[in-house]
């Protein structure tokens, strides 16, 4: 119960930054926040339901998350601005 109330208030905080804060991009629709949502739920229940997957496959699936994110970006903001701030975050 004390995870889920966690979990809870971490989206919550995330949707409201989403619409509060804008960016110099501007503000990312409240879709964006999807694939984040999935890789926190990937990281707390695979390990504990499919173990042996989720180890064999842990890059993969945040592979997964993070062309979903991605590949909406590229298309909205062009190539040039989604490969920065992909490198951006990379080399951070």
């Amino acid at each position: 119960m004390n995870q889920l109330l966690r979990l809870v208030v971490i989206v919550q905080v995330l949707i409201t930054n989403l619409f509060a804060a804008g960016s110099e991009l501007g503000q990312l629709p409240l879709y964006s926040v999807l694939p984040f949502v999935g890789i926190l739920l990937s990281i707390a229940i695979l390990p504990l339901v499919k173990y042996d997957f989720w180890h064999n496959n842990f890059g993969k699936i945040s592979a997964f998350w993070a062309l979903l994110f991605l590949l909406p970006f590229w298309i909205i903001y062009g190539y040039e601005i989604a490969l920065y701030e992909l490198f951006h975050v990379l080399l951070l």
